[in-house]
């Protein structure tokens, strides 16, 4: 009988490939969680990343101030980033948290 060669095992994947793996198994997990780790979580991280840096530059007493509306955009330092950062706190935030909350409700 002849002698068999021992197959090696399939190399490991590496961290780029457990990622992506990871990412795509988000399928089977419940839709509303889903949504919120597949929908959500990037537009929430880009607002942290977004407030941090504007927290960063226009300090942070008078970004937390520009967001909620106490202090106006026009009485900073930087005004294109104060607006910009004056229009999520109005219009963008309480849009995605409407909808998030919407979204929970119908489910």
């Amino acid at each position: 009988m002849a002698q068999q060669t021992p197959v090696a095992p399939p190399p490991k994947d590496n961290l780029a490939e457990r990622i992506r793996d990871s990412y795509r198994a988000l399928s089977g997990w419940n839709r509303p969680l889903y949504w919120l780790v597949k929908r959500g979580l990037p537009w929430a991280s880009l607002f942290v990343v977004f407030y941090l840096l504007c927290g960063l530059v226009l300090g942070w007493t008078v970004t937390y101030e520009v967001l909620v509306g106490i202090t106006s955009p026009a009485a900073t330092g930087h005004l294109v980033l104060a607006w910009v950062l004056s229009l999520v706190g109005w219009l963008i935030a309480p849009a995605f948290v409407g909808g998030v909350v919407g979204y929970l409700v119908n489910r």
